[in-house]
């Protein structure tokens, strides 16, 4: 169905002028409702300009899923919560996708990919396939450089994975 580079403009997956989201279901696509919901404090709610698509996405379209895909992506912030103030409406960002709780013991040891809640964008909660804006933890975000294409910066969460892999080995 898709050929590489995986990276895909946000445009291409909306069907129609309202919001759409995409609901997967085994042997089927779903068009339902996209109704952005209030931001909560801390979060923030980002314009997808760019979303990879990933190996776990292609497993979700295959099996099937509740949560809507896409976890490698790029946007503009849209809309902010209550008490953010690291970032403003127009910065170009990227998301760490890991949302963590803050203050378990893991977290409290700045362990949260350990986190006793955590969860996934894209996996467990609501990911980047959609028009409809997609929320997540303002300390999640990182400005994209200026002169960096929103295009490449969707490749951020592939890379830091592929870096990760080679610190930890003995190349």
């Amino acid at each position: 169905i898709f050929s590489p580079p995986f990276v895909f403009l946000a445009e291409q997956y909306c069907l129609m002028e309202g919001l759409v989201r995409v609901a997967l279901k085994a042997g089927g696509v779903a068009l339902v409702p996209d109704v952005p919901g209030e931001v909560p404090p801390g979060f923030v709610r980002l314009q997808i300009s760019h979303c990879g698509l990933c190996g776990t996405d292609v497993h979700s379209l295959r099996e099937g899923t509740d949560c809507l895909p896409g976890h490698e992506f790029s946007g503009v912030v849209t809309e902010l919560g209550l008490g953010v103030g690291s970032l403003q409406v127009g910065d170009r960002v990227v998301a760490e996708p890991l949302v963590r709780c803050g203050t378990c013991s893991y977290c409290a040891q700045g362990k949260y990919n350990l986190c006793d809640s955590l969860a996934v964008v894209g996996l467990h909660r609501p990911g980047a396939f959609t028009n409809g804006g997609c929320v997540v933890p303002a300390v999640n975000c990182f400005r994209v450089p200026e002169g960096l294409e929103l295009a490449t910066a969707a490749l951020t969460e592939p890379l830091a994975v592929a870096i990760h892999a080679l610190r930890r080995s003995s190349v």
